[in-house]
C-alpha cells in the first residue's frame, strides 16, 4: 500500500485562487498527440520518459509515476477531497520536482492521459493553486 503523503490537499479547503494569475514564461514545451505515430515521435525524441496516472475512489485518490529510464515506480495516496484533474496535475508536479532534484539536463518527456491537466499547466491564465504550484 502506498505511503500517505501530506500535501497541499491536507491544508486547503479550495483549490481556486482568489486572484487570477497570468504567467507567460515557461521553460517547457507542451505537445499534445492525437495518434500513436505522433506519440512515437515524441517518445523517440526524449532521453527520459515519465508516465503519470491518477485515480479517484470514494475512499480517496492516488497517483502513480513510472520512469522508463530507471524502471522506477512512485505512488502516493491522497485524501478524499482531491479531484481527478488536481491529482493528475499533482503527478506532473511530482515529475517536474524529480527532474529538478536529479539535475537532469537532457530531453525529458512527461506523458499524461489528462488533457485537462495539460491545459491547466500550459495556460497563461492560472486560476488553480495546484496548477500554479506546478508552473
Amino acid at each position: 500500500m502506498p505511503e500517505r503523503i501530506q500535501t497541499v490537499w491536507d491544508l486547503i479547503t479550495s483549490d481556486r485562487l482568489t486572484k487570477q494569475h497570468f504567467l507567460f514564461d515557461r521553460s517547457y514545451e507542451v505537445v499534445i498527440t492525437t495518434n500513436l505515430e505522433e506519440f512515437s515521435r515524441v517518445h523517440e525524441w526524449a532521453d527520459t520518459c515519465l508516465y503519470t496516472d491518477a485515480s479517484v475512489k470514494p475512499e480517496g485518490g492516488g497517483i502513480a509515476i513510472f520512469e522508463e529510464h530507471t524502471n522506477n515506480v512512485i505512488s502516493a495516496s491522497f485524501g478524499r477531497h482531491a479531484t481527478i484533474k488536481q491529482l493528475e496535475i499533482t503527478a506532473i508536479t511530482f515529475c517536474a520536482r524529480d527532474i529538478i532534484e536529479k539535475g537532469y539536463h537532457r530531453d525529458i518527456a512527461i506523458f499524461t492521459d489528462s488533457l485537462a491537466a495539460v491545459k491547466a499547466v500550459s495556460s497563461c491564465e492560472i486560476n488553480s493553486k495546484i496548477a500554479l504550484e506546478c508552473r
